[in-house]
């Protein structure tokens, strides 16, 4: 027998707490980016709030004492969450007991707030300190909770019931928070919890397995699988659960199936599986007291290794690795159906990655045949084949056939318009976007964008500058569209419109080092050296291990005349980025500048020994060897840059440098 049950097992908890959240102001209007004085963020829709950022806001809130009462209780809950997903889903113990503190601080602050409760729960779940955790979440279900809550809440105390193996109860709460899903399945607040909607359904079959009720956990396990594409919901435990449920059945063939598929999906979870139970940090995983030990025949595991390279992403030499690997797992004649469709889908994504365009194409086509249920998508991507392939008519047709199967998605729209434009078909590639912009108004503000950048690739940059206004009416706390805006501004060498969408973007997102860094550049366009120098200065501080900010703010040094500030800032880079020829060439031209001969050779025979094609650095060494009285040296260094580049005499004088 290759799979042997033992008294005791570890599960892998399908929680999913930092998925779901509660919108407790019920506000349409998107949060402000590292703003902790907003009340209780929602966990649901911004997940990206909650950041390194936040947690330096929400300190400056808690110090200063400008609030008190529940919006000081927020700021603490803020806190704590953000320093808890910056280290999820491994909860270091450093991160999870000042988070800890802060919700206890937000409860005598605001005693009445359920989800404070859950948060705390979570917590002590992390810590395996289930009963705790289970009076936490019995508090936040007695006080009011949003309905997406109570659901998270139910399926948390849940599982920490199983974690104390006392099955009745977590397969009541499972219940509960199942019979909410589909009590309102269209119920928006549940946008987020549809994540869990299979997971809750995965845990109650594993409870059932463990009260050893095998049909209960066959139905589950089988209800969530039929529900989805399991190869995209990645939903090992539930294969996992169905094969020691058939095994029980006396379906061993049907246990093996079962178990490559949970191998193919998460070998690593099957290892976890087999070390046993622990205590854990790491909450998504969670010892309830039974251990498996897997046996698989030896053709059992190297199919199951098979189906795992093949469904990997590749690159390089492991792209003929996948390659073959599915095309062991297509031969073996195991698979039918959608998961023998998945194999040659996979395959061709392989062979388009190697350029192998004609087997790509002919893998697509096999798809096609084997799963009339996806037949929209595989055509979608054999048009994006075709497009690498450059043979845009064939793309064009398959992105129609697309369409005709499927003329609701207004993402295919979008996709025929880019072979369109690839086809020198402007005309209909701006109807393609119009038609995407009717049928999917929801969106609007994204279709609005692809198409100004489709006039702004044209040329027609009063057009694009109107779509992108647009996009930003319809949406204007999305900071990348005021960036995207600046761009076009920029083309019409409209400076102060430009910096004044970047400020925009910065107000809404004011932690992106890259909004900071784009209006630096821009007040270095417009010879505002100084501000320019700030705003690099602050992109920095927000992201200091970037080279290339160093070197930008280098260069504002240098028109700003100050060379020492310079040449650190090109030493900085140099630190980060030893490997770049470019951080040597800068810091070489600047050295040369302040008559530092010998710094400036040095950096400049560095560069060459790193990229030897480098234009600029040839020429530097150059002047440098000119300088130190090598004239042939020079020459001959000279003579071969300005043949390579004529003008790269006028290049480097424009820089004081001759």
């Amino acid at each position: 027998m290759w799979l042997e049950e033992r008294p005791r097992i570890l599960i892998p908890l399908t929680m999913a707490f930092f998925c779901l959240g509660a919108d407790l102001a019920a506000s349409q209007t998107a949060p402000r980016l590292n703003d902790c004085r907003q009340g209780y963020l929602n966990l649901l829709d911004n997940l990206h709030l909650f950041n390194k950022a936040l947690v330096a806001a929400c300190n400056q809130l808690i110090r200063t004492g400008g609030e008190s009462g529940r919006g000081l209780a927020a700021g603490y809950f803020n806190r704590s969450i953000a320093l808890i997903i910056n280290t999820w889903p491994a909860h270091e113990q450093s991160k999870v007991a000042p988070a800890l503190i802060d919700l206890d601080q937000a409860m005598r602050l605001d005693p009445n707030e359920g989800l404070l409760f859950t948060a705390r729960g979570y917590l002590r779940h992390a810590r395996a300190d289930f009963d705790r955790a289970i009076v936490d979440y019995s508090e936040a279900l007695r006080l009011s909770l949003p309905r997406n809550f109570v659901l998270l809440t139910r399926s948390l105390r849940g599982n920490a019931y199983m974690g104390k193996r006392e099955y009745d109860r977590a397969i009541a709460d499972y219940d509960e928070a199942m019979k909410l899903l589909l009590a309102d399945p269209a119920d928006k607040s549940y946008a987020g919890a549809k994540v869990a909607t299979g997971n809750v359904q995965i845990s109650r079959g594993w409870a059932w397995l463990m009260k050893e009720n095998t049909d209960h956990a066959l139905a589950d396990f089988n209800d969530h699988i039929r529900k989805g594409d399991w190869f995209v919901d990645r939903a090992p435990a539930a294969f996992y659960g169905r094969s020691l449920a058939r095994l029980r059945k006396g379906d061993r063939a049907g246990a093996e199936r079962d178990m490559v598929i949970a191998l193919a999906l998460a070998p690593d979870m099957i290892k976890a599986l087999e070390r046993g139970p622990r205590r854990s940090s790491d909450s998504s995983v969670l010892d309830i007291g039974i251990k498996v030990t897997l046996r698989p025949s030896a053709s059992t595991a190297q199919y199951a290794s098979n189906w795992n390279i093949c469904r990997s992403y590749s690159f390089g030499d492991s792209t003929k690795m996948a390659i073959a690997a599915c095309s062991r797992v297509i031969s073996s004649k195991r698979e039918q159906g959608r998961s023998l469709a998945h194999a040659y889908s996979k395959r061709a994504y392989h062979r388009k990655s190697n350029e192998e365009f004609d087997g790509a194409i002919a893998d697509y086509t096999e798809a096609i045949r084997f799963d009339s249920r996806n037949t929209a998508d595989y055509l979608d991507d054999r048009a994006e084949v075709w497009l690498e392939a450059k043979t845009f008519d064939r793309a064009i047709t398959d992105y129609t056939e697309a369409i005709r199967l499927d003329p609701k998605d207004a993402q295919r729209y979008i996709s025929r318009a880019r072979a369109w434009l690839r086809a020198d078909d402007l005309d209909r590639a701006i109807s393609d976007i119009n038609e995407a912009i009717r049928i999917d108004p929801k969106n609007a503000a994204d279709h609005f964008d692809t198409r100004a950048d489709v006039w702004l690739n044209a040329n027609q940059i009063d057009r694009a500058i109107a779509d992108y206004t647009e996009a930003i009416r319809l949406d204007p706390e999305n900071a990348p569209r005021y960036r995207t805006r600046a761009h076009a501004w920029l083309r019409t060498n409209n400076l102060n419109r430009a910096i004044s969408d970047i400020s925009e973007a910065i107000r809404v997102d004011p932690g992106s080092a890259y909004h900071f860094e784009a209006r630096a550049d821009a007040w270095l366009d417009a010879k505002q050296f100084d501000r320019a120098i700030t705003d690099y200065t602050e992109a920095i501080s927000l992201d200091p291990e970037e080279a290339p900010r160093y070197i930008a703010r280098a260069r504002g040094w240098l028109k700003a005349g100050n060379l020492d500030r310079a040449i650190s800032d090109f030493s900085e880079a140099i630190r980060i980025d030893p490997k770049d020829a470019v951080n040597y060439e800068e810091r070489g031209k600047a050295l040369l500048r302040k008559d530092n001969i010998d710094g400036s050779l040095a950096d400049f025979e560095t560069a060459l020994q790193l990229e030897p094609a480098r234009t600029e650095s040839l020429y530097g060494r150059g002047l440098a060897k000119a300088r130190k009285g090598d004239k042939a040296g020079a020459d001959t260094d000279i003579k071969a840059a300005k043949t390579r580049r004529p003008y790269i005499v006028r290049q480097f004088a424009d820089e004081g440098l001759q």
